[in-house]
């Protein structure tokens, strides 16, 4: 009787740690290494300095508030296409790369052209108010 016993908790262990081991194995199947890529390259330098570039012009009153807000939700969003791509199957390939930078480029034209028509309209309240020369 008591080699029985002794078989039963053999079992019940063996049973136990291959249940631990599988499970342990399954918990580090779900995350696969081939699919994540760092964020390298020059798109992450584009959208820090395109970053800069939105404070930046906000600090000196070359766009409002609101517009700080809208183009930073606009960038926001170019961010999450580009790691949808980078955590997609097979990973940023060369052309969700060069569709992200032509998505950075022509943000950077949107930011430009709000800065240039500020500061044009800071200009022309500089020139016109009465009483300066």
């Amino acid at each position: 009787m008591k080699i029985r016993t002794t078989k039963v908790l053999v079992i019940v262990a063996l049973s136990v740690g291959l249940l631990g081991a599988s499970s342990g194995l399954a918990a580090n199947a779900q995350f696969s290494w081939t699919n994540w890529q760092p964020a390298v390259g020059p798109i992450p330098i584009m959208e820090n300095d395109l970053d800069a570039q939105i404070i930046q012009a906000y600090n000196t009153g070359l766009i409002s508030e609101f517009e700080k807000a809208m183009l930073s939700r606009d960038l926001d969003g170019i961010k999450v296409q580009e790691q949808v791509y980078r955590m997609g199957d097979v990973g940023i390939t060369p052309w969700s790369e060069a569709k992200v930078l032509a998505s950075l480029g022509r943000f950077k034209v949107t930011l430009q052209s709000h800065e240039a028509a500020n500061k044009t309209a800071a200009q022309v309240t500089t020139i016109v108010q009465p009483g300066t020369r």
